[in-house]
């Protein structure tokens, strides 16, 4: 009971201190200052992206089309042609088996160096 009659304290209080005009922002200004500034007011990344480039004016330019030109162009005359493949020539060529010897394994033990711990 006390968090709404506390709240509902707050609405009236915050009625009474700023009205508020929502559908006619701009003729509250001739009753009183409006009292909400816009988002630019104190915030300049929001004028910034409210910056818009001017419209540029539309010019209406008529460029007349240049004109058909009928062209019957005769197609080429078919030429069938048979023309023979490449003989196929199977060349069967050896395997050669030649068995290439392994590196011989070298192992190398190297020893650690010591580890130092230098904070920088």
């Amino acid at each position: 009971m006390n968090s709404m009659i506390v709240s509902l304290s707050c609405l009236m209080a915050g009625a009474a201190a700023a009205p508020y005009y929502a559908a006619a922002p701009y003729a509250a200004a001739g009753y009183g200052a409006y009292p909400y500034a816009p988002a630019a007011a104190y915030d300049p990344s929001v004028a910034y992206s409210n910056l818009y480039p001017l419209a540029e004016p539309y010019v209406d330019v008529q460029i007349p089309a240049e004109p058909y030109v009928d062209a019957q162009i005769e197609a080429e005359a078919y030429v069938h042609e048979e023309i023979p493949a490449e003989p196929y020539v199977d060349v069967q060529v050896a395997a050669v088996d030649e068995q290439i010897a392994a590196e011989p394994y070298v192992d190398v033990q190297i020893a650690a160096e010591p580890y130092v711990d230098a904070q920088i």
